[in-house]
């Protein structure tokens, strides 16, 4: 799986926790991803509900920006525009948490 569109390398699984692979798991349709920037000109109440509230919300008025899985077959990445949407926050997703770490080159 691709996160934007990364085709040259080959393509590596997104990994649970506990190591299970996400696009296998049938009962999380989607990936948090947040929406917004954390701050719009200081407005907390915005960036509060571009995440769910801290993720802690499940009120279906509320949305976030989701990954959907498995991918869509015309989007080129899971990140990509044409794989997210927004979702309402009673809508059950795992998170997706991104390490960035230098390679060893």
């Amino acid at each position: 799986m691709s996160l934007i569109q990364g085709q040259s390398r080959p393509q590596a699984k997104i990994l649970t926790f506990d190591g299970q692979d996400v696009a296998d798991d049938p009962a999380a349709p989607c990936l948090w991803l947040g929406r917004r920037p954390i701050y719009l000109n200081g407005d907390y109440e915005y960036a509060a509900q571009a995440k769910c509230r801290n993720w802690q919300s499940t009120h279906p008025t509320e949305q976030a920006l989701t990954a959907t899985l498995p991918m869509e077959s015309s989007a080129p990445g899971l990140l990509s525009k044409e794989n997210t949407k927004l979702v309402a926050c009673s809508q059950f997703c795992r998170m997706l948490c991104i390490q960035i770490a230098p390679s060893d080159s």
